[in-house]
């Protein structure tokens, strides 16, 4: 009866910890960004991002397992199941096409100059599909949550607080997926330009010289520097006072975007132990009010049932998938 479902097990009982995964995946996008900048380890930072793509990517197979294992085609139907659904499946091909991008990226696989423009060029777009899959996502997780009725479910302040941290959740999600996006297309090699990471400090050096205002001058010290003609020398030249690396500054949106989606991930985390401490909480709570009005049941004389709590951990404990 009531009693037995108020008090049942929680049929996700590893959420909080893959909350914490979650969490753990957001640490190396962030560490792996900061590895990304100029004189970091690339390495490393491409190996961070491929297993924390490897964690979002596991965490999907396992909610779309469960999802269409409980419900079927149903979510195919069904406008909030299938919102929880596409959106594990955004997540799912997003984390693909991004680790695949991370493998192309990765430095020294290619033979030639040729071989690994185009290898870069390929990863570039692989990085900002697969971001676009996350804004994707975060699109399914909104339209899951307007139609969400679990906040009602949990009792007192507990219920507006799950929704206040769900919602800023969700708004750190798209912003993540913003920043990320942005910051792929300049990974793209068509925008590299006299400020690459191998002449970089050379360029400083130049535009520091005392005869700054000489511009014969500075094109003949680029030409020597570099070692090419000055007619390549003055198409290298800046046209401003400042000189922008691209591909840094799309590491510096990757950082902002990682720290994004890292406080999504701890606002999901602590979501998951509010919901797990309300469901044991109400459950119990619950459970004794049960028992003891099963006597006052059992003397009604019109024959209808006593009221319930209408807290229904059932729908509580429900499927934590709806906040990732």
């Amino acid at each position: 009866g009531v009693a037995g479902e108020m008090t049942r097990d929680s049929p996700y009982p590893y959420l909080p910890a893959a909350e914490l995964l979650l969490v753990a995946a957001s640490v190396m996008f962030v560490v792996g960004s900061v590895f990304f900048l100029p004189g970091w380890y690339i390495r490393s930072g491409d190996i961070l991002f491929i297993l924390g793509s490897f964690i979002f990517l596991g965490k999907s197979v396992v909610s779309m397992r469960e999802l269409w294992g409980e419900k079927g085609r149903k979510v195919l139907k069904d406008g909030e199941l299938g919102a929880d659904f596409f959106e594990n499946v955004c997540y799912f091909l997003a984390s693909i096409v991004f680790t695949l991008g991370c493998v192309l990226w990765w430095p020294g696989i290619y033979p030639d100059d040729e071989s690994m423009l185009v290898g870069k060029i390929i990863a570039s777009w692989c990085f900002i599909i697969g971001s676009l899959g996350f804004v994707i996502a975060s699109f399914c997780n909104a339209m899951l949550l307007s139609k969400s009725k679990m906040f009602k479910l949990i009792p007192g302040r507990s219920g507006q607080t799950v929704y206040t941290l769900a919602f800023t959740s969700l708004l750190f999600s798209q912003l993540g997926g913003v920043f990320f996006t942005t910051g792929s297309y300049m990974y793209r090699p068509g925008f590299n330009n006299h400020c690459q990471r191998h002449i970089r400090k050379g360029w400083s050096e130049i535009a520091h010289v005392d005869n700054l205002g000489d511009v014969e001058a500075l094109v003949a010290r680029l030409s020597t520097e570099l070692n090419i003609s000055k007619e390549r020398a003055e198409e290298l030249m800046p046209s401003t006072d400042w000189c922008i690396d691209i591909e840094a500054y799309g590491t510096y949106l990757y950082i902002v975007g990682s720290f994004c989606y890292l406080a999504q991930a701890l606002l999901y985390y602590f979501i998951a132990i509010m919901k797990e401490r309300a469901d044991r909480k109400y459950g119990k709570k619950a459970n004794g009010d049960d028992s003891d009005s099963d006597s006052d049941s059992d003397s009604d004389d019109d024959g209808e049932k006593s009221p319930v709590s209408p807290f229904t951990p059932g729908l509580l404990q429900g499927d934590m998938r709806q906040f990732n």
